[in-house]
Formats: structure tokens, sequence, C-alpha cells
């Protein structure tokens, strides 16, 4: 699947990729114990000084998303299919260059990048003229395809209802986490929620 878009304004207000950001990173969590094994992961201490969050997507197979969430807007770079595209990283506003200049995101390999200011209408993507926002499906904010796409990863029945209470609300209690995984360590995912959520 491309779990993609055709055209990068589908996609919502920053405030709320953040919270679907966080709340897929909640749920893989609660799924899959072994961090390695995930696909989402949300730092909301990424830069404390800077006061910056970041949210992530890694299939294991190389295709991926950094979005970097601070004061003057969101930013996103996605690699798909071995694709980069030298064009990606241009027309990013200065204001973003502590994402730009950030290793981990490995910005060598980019297909391409978005991005909005917080006075902005809408998103940017660059290259301008791509057809499909690879990988993005997933920020749209729809748990039943979170839910459908869980299922078949993790090969598993999966509740969703308990499954949709924490995504739409962020919120979670042992009853909830335990019909998702009986095997879940509360304690653990106590840390994992103050990590993602703050």
């Amino acid at each position: 699947m491309h779990h993609s878009l055709t055209d990068i304004n589908d996609l919502p207000t920053i405030d709320r990729i953040k919270s679907h950001a966080r709340s897929l990173a909640f749920l893989d969590a609660i799924l899959m114990p072994q961090w390695e094994w995930r696909y989402f992961s949300f730092d909301s201490q990424w830069s404390l000084a800077a006061n910056e969050m970041m949210g992530s997507m890694r299939d294991g197979e190389g295709n991926h998303y950094f979005i970097l969430f601070q004061p003057a807007g969101a930013i996103g770079k996605v690699f798909y299919n071995k694709n980069s595209n030298p064009a990606a990283t241009e027309s990013i506003p200065d204001v973003f260059s502590s994402f730009t200049k950030e290793n981990a995101f490995d910005m060598q390999n980019a297909s391409y990048c978005f991005w909005q200011l917080i006075d902005e209408p809408g998103w940017n993507i660059q290259p301008a003229h791509l057809s499909e926002a690879y990988l993005l499906r997933f920020l749209l904010g729809e748990p039943h395809y979170y839910h459908a796409w869980a299922e078949d990863y993790y090969e598993q029945e999966i509740n969703p209802i308990a499954l949709a209470c924490i995504y739409k609300e962020g919120r979670w209690s042992p009853d909830l986490v335990r019909k998702l995984n009986q095997d879940a360590d509360i304690e653990r995912l106590k840390n994992e929620y103050d990590e993602i959520f703050g």
C-alpha cells in the first residue's frame, strides 16, 4: 500500500496532525512492545530549548517520514521507494533550518518535503508537481484506516472500539490497553505516554 494522498491540502491542520501522530505512536507502543518493530514514534521533547516535537514513521524497508513541529509551523520529509529527488529541499523557508540541517532526518534521501507556516492557510509541497503524497494517509485522522492496516501488519484481531477511543481522544486506561494487548506492560506504557504526550 502506498498510503498516499492525491492533494497535500487534504492534510488537516498542524495541531490535528500532531494529535494524530501522537495517537499512532501510542497505539503502536501498545501493540508492539519492541520499539524496532514499530511503524510510528513521537518525541514530545525533541528539543525543549527550541520547543520542538517530532513524529516519524518507518516501515522497515527504507520508506519513512519525519515531521518536525515547532512554533513557526511544521515541516516534513518523506522518502519513498528509494526515490531521492534533489529538488525536494528547494524553497524551504529559512525558519525551518533546524530541520534541514538535522542529521537524524537524512535529508540526502528525500523524495519530497512538505510544510506549513503557522500563519499560512494551506500546505506546501516540493517538488510542487507531485501527483501523489506517499505515506501521509495515516495522518488524516481515520482510526478505521489504521485499524485495518494494524490487523494486517500485526496479524491479529484488534478491538476497534478500544482503538478508536485512544486514537480519537488520546485517553487511555489499563482496561482499554488490555483490550488491545492482554500482555501489555502498563508501567512501561505510562513512561511511553509521557514521552509521546509530554
